[in-house]
């Protein structure tokens, strides 16, 4: 069966992929007469194809092709030709292949990791960077192989490539906790932008890494560099209040002279939830601070942490943010409003203005909010019911959820964020001017 149906791709390549070049032109190759012969040509005309897919330049255009060869073949035979690729002399053709198999998530996947670890050793460091980022993506299953791999990784003579494996030591996660050690070398001895990754790692690690803690925090109250501030800003509600610093360390940190870290520290206060109470009296602060962007970071995370507190003081703010230029401000406040419940019953004309939204998302989030927040004025409910004739789908599944809430009189006011945070990195935080 495996052999028609290699013989069966080979025969729709496109013509020019199975051929010999002689005098500047192609000429088909006839296929021998011997089945086994067939199916050699076959396979190697499928390598052939695959490599020149990833010799494409334009990495998108490479991503795409490899997308519809993944469709066509399955995982199984893509892992064969990508790991077979990883041996081509030309480095752009290896690092295209350590990066695709990375992205196919599969139980086959194991079968790439010996030839990503060799990957590991190539001489080009884009061809090492790759791999190591593939080991991130598929190797946690199989962390007692990975991991002290990727921590030699760390000591690798290309800082990009170092970055690279303290990412994909990061992604790992938990199961990454041999490798809390060597990252906490790499965040004292490293420099610059190295540094970040490290610490971004250890957060995501989680708990095993409290031991980090410390350091983590001398890096928020001291670093000269401002990112770093907001990477161990990170780290430390990722691993958690664990210990009786963090907390404080956090708060104090809301005075600091950048105004994106402030917002990363009042994020992180916010992610640690009902354990950062002690500092709602200075968050409330903040919102009365200089910047904006940090006034509205702290109207948002506050209801996380206390919502009595945010309807007294965050609620005017909030209601300002429905008319923000930004969507995801628009859709953030929305949800924000909808945490603080019942108190927030003074903000149900503006959300359902905010209905009309020319954004689904944000009228998706102010139809659970008045929702959440129970009982309402009578042209709220005859609002939600016009929701129910919304273009989009979850705005319509939204607005039958909230009108039976309110009937019901059993408003559900614990609400979820929705999933872009005002400063909240999904990865690395980008460099700011200090």
């Amino acid at each position: 069966m495996k052999r028609a149906i290699v013989i069966a791709v080979a025969m729709a390549l496109p013509a020019g992929i199975v051929g010999r070049h002689a005098a500047g032109q192609t000429r088909p190759v006839v296929a021998p007469a011997d089945p086994a012969q067939s199916l050699e040509v076959a396979e190697q005309a499928e390598i052939d194809r695959m490599i020149t897919i990833l010799k494409t330049k334009d990495h998108k255009t490479t991503q795409l092709q490899a997308l519809r060869t993944y469709r066509r073949l399955g995982a199984e035979r893509c892992v064969q030709l990508l790991t077979a690729a990883m041996s081509h002399q030309d480095s752009d053709v290896r690092a295209n292949a350590a990066e695709a198999l990375g992205r196919i998530r599969s139980t086959v996947s194991k079968a790439a990791i010996p030839h990503l670890i060799t990957g590991l050793r190539d001489s080009h460091s884009d061809v090492r960077g790759n791999s190591a980022d593939s080991l991130g993506r598929i190797g946690g299953d199989h962390a007692k192989i990975v991991v002290p791999k990727l921590i030699q990784a760390l000591q690798d003579e290309d800082g990009r490539v170092r970055i690279r494996a303290a990412g994909a030591l990061g992604g790992i996660g938990p199961a990454a906790t041999d490798a809390v050690p060597a990252l906490m070398k790499a965040l004292r001895d490293e420099k610059g932008r190295q540094r970040y990754s490290p610490a971004y790692a250890l957060g995501q690690i989680g708990r095993p890494a409290k031991d980090a803690i410390p350091l983590l925090i001398r890096a928020l109250k001291e670093d000269k560099d401002p990112n770093m501030r907001r990477s161990a800003a990170a780290a430390l509600w990722m691993i958690g209040p664990v210990t009786k610093d963090v907390i404080p360390a956090l708060t104090d940190a809301l005075k600091d002279k950048n105004s994106q870290v402030r917002s990363s520290a009042i994020v992180a206060l916010g992610e640690l939830r009902a354990a950062a109470k002690p500092a709602v009296p200075a968050l409330i602060e903040t919102l009365k601070d200089e910047d904006i962007e940090v006034r509205r970071c702290a109207a948002m995370w506050l209801p996380h942490i206390d919502p009595e507190a945010a309807a007294r003081e965050a609620m005017p703010i909030l209601i300002e943010c429905l008319n923000d230029k930004k969507a995801w401000v628009r859709h953030t406040a929305a949800a924000a409003l909808g945490n603080i419940g019942p108190q927030a019953k003074k903000a149900v004309p503006d959300l359902v203005n905010a209905l009309n939204d020319g954004n689904h998302y944000v009228r998706r989030w102010s139809v659970r909010a008045l929702g959440q927040i129970g009982a309402a004025p009578a042209n709220a409910e005859g609002a939600l019911q016009q929701a129910l004739k919304d273009p989009d789908e979850n705005v319509r599944q939204a607005a039958k959820e909230a009108l039976k809430k309110i009937r019901s009189g059993r408003p559900d006011f614990a609400g979820a964020a929705p999933k872009r945070a005002t400063t909240a990195p999904a990865t690395q935080p980008k460099p700011v001017a200090d």
